[in-house]
């Protein structure tokens, strides 16, 4: 197993809360500024992405994204009871120019401390709920490795960060979101990656990506070098899928 460089990733945060500076070190404090947006463009926020044409979406993101329109839908109903899931649309003379799915949720920063301390935070928290808990909201998606900012071809990306941003923004401001990521930025995406550098947005490196070499030609060849059990269990769990759902295999 090898770590694939080409596929790092990065999260840019931006914490919008001063009083929360002491709790929350590692983010930067950044003043919201005014943004001027030109009249033909416009900012949508939609729940689900069937409330988007799959023309429309196919129109943004490149054909052999895993993460597809499928997928989002899929995604969207599961209904995943700990993400608030919505889309950030901008349309450009009527047609959509950009598309940023986002979520938000609840951290709590017992998540990252184990033993005798994390059952005092979390008795704590019975009491006072809202104790070592601060709403995010991710730019992406809470099941991929990598985030997806759709922007169509011949559009001015700075104008259209821009307004994203800007109404992001806001959106955090009006739902007291203490903190706004860009979340699993794939590291060969630089511009986006340059302009969250330049409107103030920390960067962390995240969680390196390693790639597993796989010798067979099939699926089924994989599954029968596996070990008796574990080859048990995978048919089992596909004979399930496949009786449930259509099944697609793609191979990169």
């Amino acid at each position: 197993m090898n770590r694939d460089k080409n596929r790092d990733r990065y999260y840019f945060s931006k914490n919008l809360d001063k009083q929360k500076n002491s709790i929350c070190p590692y983010f930067l404090y950044a003043t919201i500024e005014r943004v001027q947006i030109m009249d033909n463009l416009r900012f949508d926020i939609v729940k689900e992405v069937r409330e988007i044409p799959r023309e429309e979406w196919a129109s943004v993101f490149p054909p052999d994204i895993i993460e597809n329109y499928g997928y989002y839908k899929t995604l969207d109903e599961s209904k995943l009871p700990a993400f608030s899931t919505h889309y950030a649309v901008v349309r450009e003379n009527k047609r959509i120019a950009c598309i940023a799915p986002f979520f938000t949720t609840e951290f709590s920063f017992d998540t990252t401390i184990q033993g005798r301390l994390k059952q005092v935070i979390l008795s704590l928290q019975k009491r006072f709920p809202r104790f070592l808990k601060l709403k995010i909201l991710f730019i992406g998606s809470p099941l991929t490795e990598e985030s997806a900012i759709g922007i169509r071809d011949g559009c001015d990306k700075e104008k259209i960060l821009r307004l994203l941003l800007a109404k992001m923004l806001h959106f955090c401001n009006t739902e007291k979101i203490g903190v706004i990521t860009f979340y699993n930025m794939p590291a060969n995406d630089s511009y986006i990656l340059d302009f969250l550098k330049r409107n103030n947005f920390a960067q962390m490196e995240a969680f390196p990506l390693a790639r597993l070499t796989i010798k067979e030609q099939s699926l089924e060849e994989y599954i029968q070098n596996l070990g008796k059990s574990t080859r048990k269990d995978i048919r089992r769990k596909l004979r399930n899928a496949y009786t449930n759902a259509e099944i697609k295999i793609y191979r990169r």
